[in-house]
């Protein structure tokens, strides 16, 4: 009866007068970007709904707006959550709060009756629903708080990109169910008002009081109008309480969807979002449907300034026809679908987060719920990987079954099969490769065979923990340093599908001057780039790009000049800077993709195994271990990671002193009179060559203030605590090595000596060359790898293509998807690769830098005098063109990861 009320009323006399176009909205267009598919409950169709799991995986599937409801609890409590009670259906009690609590069992009470204490020991993640077969579970998961989902998106999404459809789950017939009309508004606005998200935020509801209600707290928000055949009429006709108080047929219409665009319009609604269809059963379809939103709804409430967005929208074909008529938006319970499909529409679509982010995110919020078992978290069982369709039961014909083939359930049109046959699982649980699928005839269609997977007794009454058990986890990184090589190789695997664990020995980021200054050459800016950082390194107030260095000797003559690349040959130029700046880039950026770094933490213990190597470290004294599928040691020239795992069983070589030491002071150039003559932006780097020794000094910053100088020369060796001289002692030896050179260089000794600044000192020390970086699951990076001399100026440069290139190759690895964890042979066939590319590359800038670093020794009189003549007949020949081997290189597929960044939200 109440369909064919719906779809005959007639009009009667139009009495309201229609409101405009509201202007103080927060901006609607803001969140036209892409187009808008909505998660409905975070995806309920691929994960159990409205729980942290599934908004994560809503981000994941790239969802536009995560949607969800809001329900108020006893004690006043904002929760994430449909239904008005607890039904058995969906939710577990696992115990009361407190022994005896009259109100236990939980299950079956009101949402409104129980407090968060009582609602947050229900597990809402063991039962998968009837008519979403393919629902992920995740038990124990409990039902959040609205703060709660905030804050774990913001971990995920730290620019707050993401928008959100936020619904009160008010009862309009039954007032007593749930919390009162001021109740609901004057609450969520203060959660909204707190959030990160607040101009992000659509306020939607069926009862039409609470969108008045919030308008008049806070014109700002954008609300929608829900809508369907159960709020729009009552059976007997008279007038529904969902509507504050208005009548459809009040309005001039002609067409029932123009009637609920003109009301919805009455209350100043911004949005109106009606159901998509209406099922009306027959006796020969007892899923037939009819439409209810309509091309007239569409196009009066366009008319009207709003936008339209119907639920639940599962069929393509129904998407098909909603776009075609303009719709503005897609609420569904399987956004990784809709958003293919929009995809194909050639629609804009929302970028999908990063795996590794999220279920890092994930796992930290979890666990502050209580959710122990976090590998559930980790389980592969990706949407966008299986290209998961939409379940048989949202299927109307077997039409759609052809042009929408669920390839997970291996759904097949067949007429004459026995009963009971075999059929593959693709993609699924890697470690059952058949299972049991049944032919039945549908009771919907029963001229028609209809096939599904049977959740039988071999997955029925497994956990979705067991079953993620045999699927292919994510690929685990541990990389052993947070260093340069270690940060930078950690960001660009952030972007695959990866979960990284970074472990620094460090107990804390490092300060401004830790690392003195260094030259990073175009080569390590173009891998810089390869993480969009580079332009972020060159904004900061240090870092400036010398393309050339002036090269003089101790008596102040001209040498020649070097040059360091060019912005229009290599790219960029070398630049000058902190080594610090690069660090923070990159530890900026970490932080930012939330990144998993232990501080305080080095590798211990080291032993491979077939499926993965097993990890111990001390993390700030704590012993831990971990089984990963991959060690990277990036821990520098002292590693940790080296010496404990002997590669070709050789006893691994430790570092040597070079016999040369590094001293060096920043100061302000205005502390040494002409100095900023002498130094200057078009000419900010001077070398000098003496007999006893090498100082250099470069302007870094950009207001050419600051420089920084330093020698190297020869010293005997000494221990730590030796080389901790007194600085009184320190610039003595300095001013005497140094007292003969042509200014600057006293002066500038004078300076520091004057100056509060404590030195530098740096000895350096070499590693001799290794025969192997790899075992079978461990691989070295960087100096711990190629210990680089700091004379090439190559250092972090090398850091960065180590890091960019094994990332690469990773990349290629990991997209053939196939079970990473069940063998090392092709692993370590990738890490050979890796040293094989790279170490005739990285020989080669050792053996120049050794060479460079001889020239910085003590030598008598006439071996100056030979070296300096050596050194201008060289320079004078020398052009940008030389220095192509080192500055033009660019590490493969280096270009290829700015589409990668593109697919994650990033600021």
């Amino acid at each position: 009866m109440v369909h064919s009320i719906l779809f005959t009323l007639a009009l009667v006399n139009p009495v309201l007068v229609l409101a405009s176009p509201t202007q103080d909205s927060l901006s609607i267009n803001t969140h036209k970007k892409f187009y808008d598919v909505q998660a409905h409950r975070g995806g309920r169709g691929n994960t159990v709904e409205s729980t942290l799991p599934s908004f994560a995986w809503g981000l994941v599937d790239g969802a536009t707006t995560l949607e969800l409801d809001n329900g108020i609890t006893l004690d006043g409590e904002v929760i994430v959550w449909h239904d008005e009670e607890i039904t058995a259906a969906k939710c577990r009690d696992t115990g009361p709060v407190t022994p005896n609590d009259p109100n236990f069992p939980y299950v079956g009470k009101f949402i409104a009756n129980l407090t968060l204490a009582q609602i947050k020991t229900l597990d809402c993640g063991s039962i998968r629903q009837e008519k979403y077969p393919q629902q992920l579970l995740y038990p124990g998961a409990r039902i959040p708080t609205l703060k709660e989902v905030f804050d774990f998106v913001s971990c995920v999404d730290p620019s707050h990109s993401i928008l959100w459809n936020i619904e009160s789950k008010i009862d309009a017939p039954f007032p007593n169910r749930t919390a009162s009309v001021q109740d609901f508004v004057r609450k969520q606005h203060a959660v909204f008002l707190a959030s990160p998200y607040y101009q992000s935020i659509t306020y939607q509801s069926f009862d039409w009081r609470t969108l008045i209600a919030m308008k008049e707290l806070d014109p700002k928000i954008i609300t929608s109008a829900l809508i369907d055949e159960d709020t729009a009429f009552l059976l007997d006709n008279s007038t529904t309480p969902w509507l504050a108080g208005l009548r459809l047929d009040d309005f001039p219409g002609p067409s029932l969807g123009e009637q609920m665009a003109q009301a919805a319009r009455a209350i100043n609604a911004d949005i109106l979002s009606p159901t998509a269809t209406v099922v009306i059963p027959s006796p020969e379809d007892p899923t037939r449907s009819v439409k209810f939103t309509t091309q007239s709804l569409i196009s009066e409430a366009h008319r009207l300034g709003m936008q339209v967005k119907p639920w639940t929208v599962n069929r393509l074909d129904i998407a098909d026809e909603l776009l075609q008529w303009g719709a503005d938006g897609i609420i569904t319970d399987y956004p990784n679908v809709v958003r293919r499909w929009a995809k194909q529409q050639g629609l804009s679509v929302a970028p999908k987060y990063p795996k590794q982010r999220v279920f890092l995110c994930l796992e930290k919020h979890m666990q502050t719920q209580g959710f122990e078992d976090t590998r559930c978290i980790f389980g592969d069982m990706t949407h966008d990987d299986r290209e998961i369709q939409l379940p048989y039961e949202d299927l109307r014909t077997w039409d759609d079954v052809q042009r929408h083939p669920v390839p997970m359930l291996a759904a097949l049109r067949v007429s004459n099969l026995p009963k009971l046959v075999v059929i593959p699982v693709i993609a699924f649980l890697p470690a059952i490769s058949m299972v049991e699928a049944t032919a039945h005839a549908s009771p919907r269609h029963p001229e028609k065979n209809e096939w599904m997977l049977l959740r039988g007794s071999h997955t029925a009454n497994r956990s979705m923990c067991a079953l993620m058990s045999h699927s292919r986890e994510m690929f685990q990184v541990i990389v052993a340093g947070g260093g340069i090589a270690g940060a930078a190789l950690a960001l660009f695997l952030s972007h695959l599908d990866t979960r990284i664990t970074i472990l620094e020995g460090r107990p804390c980021r490092p300060n401004t001057t830790e690392g003195g200054i260094i030259m990073l050459a175009p080569n390590g800016m173009n891998a810089l780039q390869g993480l969009g950082l580079a332009q972020t390194l060159l904004q900061r107030e240090s870092g400036i790009q010398a393309p050339y260095f002036t090269i003089s000797d101790g008596a102040g003559d001209l040498i020649g000049r070097i040059p360091q690349g060019s912005v229009e040959r290599h790219g960029f130029a070398s630049t000058a800077t902190l080594r610090w700046d690069i660090h923070e880039v990159l530890l900026n950026e970490v932080e930012r993709r939330s990144l998993d770094m232990r501080w305080s933490s080095r590798v211990e213990s080291v032993q491979e195994l077939e499926d993965g190597v097993l990890v111990g470290w001390s993390e700030a004294g704590e012993r831990k271990e971990k089984k990963v599928d991959l060690l990277v040691g990036a821990d520098g020239i002292w590693s940790t990671v080296r010496p404990r795992y002997c590669f070709a069983r050789l006893v691994a070589p430790s570092p040597r002193y070079s016999g040369l030491v590094g001293i060096g002071t920043i100061l302000d150039i205005d502390t040494v009179s002409g100095l900023s003559s002498f130094l200057t932006l078009e000419r900010p780097v001077v070398m000098v060559h003496s007999r006893l020794g090498f100082v250099g000094m470069m302007l870094f910053d950009k207001t050419g203030k600051k420089v920084a100088w330093w020698t190297t020369h020869e010293a005997p060796e000494k221990s730590r605590e030796e080389w901790k001289v007194p600085r009184e002692q320190l610039f003595r030896e300095l001013s005497e090595r140094y007292s003969s050179d042509a200014y600057p260089v006293p002066q500038l000794i004078a300076a520091a000596e004057a100056s509060a600044e404590q030195p530098f000192v740096w000895p350096v020390y070499e590693v001799e060359k290794l025969g192997k970086w790899h075992g079978k699951r461990t691989v070295l990076i960087g100096d711990a790898a190629h210990a680089m001399p700091p004379h090439s100026g190559q250092g972090a440069s090398q850091a960065l293509e180590d890091a960019a290139y094994l990332a690469y190759l990773l990349r290629l690895y990991l997209d053939k998807d196939k079970n990473v964890s069940q063998t090392s042979t092709e692993l370590q066939s990738v890490l050979a690769t890796f040293q094989k590319e790279r170490q005739p590359r990285v020989d080669g800038i050792v053996d120049e830098a050794n060479k460079r670093g001889d020239m910085k020794r003590e030598t008598s009189r006439f071996g100056m005098f030979i070296r300096k003549w050596v050194m201008k007949m060289v320079f004078f020949f020398m052009t940008q063109k030389w220095m192509d081997t080192w500055f033009a290189y660019k590490v493969p597929g280096i270009d290829e990861w700015a589409v990668l960044r593109s697919a994650a939200r990033s600021t």
